[in-house]
């Protein structure tokens, strides 16, 4: 049974340290001591939305987001089921969002399947990003990254062009052709590491619940920005200007490491399984075009060979040789 001076703390405010002490000491139950957690999650979440209310004065909000940019953080303001109401140039880079459309997406929906059963077991809810006694909360997401893609296939096509030059430049008169495929081969990687490494990145995300409320000022300063994009919930807000909504502050940076995925999750991912493929297939493109090389070569070396016992000219060799490099180019 709760004591008389605990009932009386849970409908009232903590007047001294004092106070709060003999509160503390007075608890003699699981349930006392939860109702206690609570009131002291009610006031974090109080105190943290107050100090975190500097949106409201335009230069303020400016002045955060120019910071946060600085350290390679972007900065939104979301709705608490994952909606964007504003976002930043560089969330937008991070999040690799080129249309209006992708903007119309919520936080999850940018998540890579791979990772939505890692993503989700850190929310009791999937379209809930704070519970309600929560005020902040930090979190890994895992996305497709098209960039990263064009850059492995960007590697992969530069290394076989140089592999390419220095074979075409050899000299076949004297040697046996011998094409070695160890440097177009992709490191010595687990399977699934080099999938997640080739097409996905990893995304800290923090949230924390704020107040924002929205005047005429604030929207100017947002419409004529080409740093920032507001949604049209965003000018629907800026009609109430002396009301206060609660929403959710995201600042997103880029992990410098993929999260490990479990395989299943990455085998079920279809379309990193289409990616894949695509790179497979150049793969296998590059290694025909060695073999083709390479056999161009060995017909030269067996000629120079007969060339050799049948007293061939060099100049017609040297013909030879330009004819085969013609036949390749």
């Amino acid at each position: 049974m709760e004591s008389d001076q605990f009932r009386f703390i849970s409908t009232n405010t903590f007047s001294n340290v004092g106070n709060l002490q003999q509160i503390i000491d007075s608890i003699s139950s699981e349930n006392e001591l939860n109702i206690l957690q609570q009131q002291f999650d009610q006031i974090r979440q109080r105190f943290q939305q107050r100090i975190s209310n500097t949106n409201q004065v335009p230069s303020e909000f400016w002045n955060d987001i120019s910071n946060k940019n600085k350290k390679n953080i972007g900065v939104s303001i979301l709705q608490n089921d994952g909606s964007f109401i504003l976002t930043d140039n560089l969330t937008r880079k991070i999040l690799e969002i080129k249309t209006v459309s992708e903007i119309q997406k919520r936080l999850f929906e940018y998540c890579a399947i791979a990772g939505q059963n890692k993503l989700l077991q850190q929310f009791n809810e999937e379209n809930i990003l704070l519970q309600q006694n929560e005020v902040q909360k930090q979190f890994q997401m895992t996305i497709y990254s098209e960039k990263i893609r064009k850059r492995t296939m960007k590697n992969l096509n530069q290394v076989a062009k140089k592999e390419k030059k220095k074979l075409e430049n050899m000299d076949f008169r004297n040697q046996e052709i011998r094409v070695s495929n160890q440097n177009i081969q992709e490191e010595k990687f687990d399977y699934w590491e080099k999938i997640r490494i080739k097409y996905l990145k990893t995304i800290t995300v923090k949230i924390t619940k704020i107040n924002m409320s929205i005047n005429k000022d604030f929207l100017d300063s947002i419409q004529n920005s080409t740093q920032l994009y507001g949604s049209p919930q965003l000018q629907s807000m800026a009609k109430n200007p002396t009301q206060e909504y609660n929403v959710v502050k995201c600042e997103i940076s880029v992990n410098p490491y993929v999260e490990e995925l479990e395989n299943d999750d990455i085998c079920k991912d279809q379309r990193l399984q289409i990616y894949e493929a695509k790179y497979k297939v150049r793969c296998l493109e590059i290694k025909s075009e060695f073999k083709k090389i390479k056999q161009l070569k060995e017909q030269a070396r067996l000629e120079n060979q007969f060339q050799g016992q049948c007293n061939i000219s060099s100049e017609l060799l040297q013909d030879l040789n330009s004819q085969i490099l013609y036949q390749w180019l």
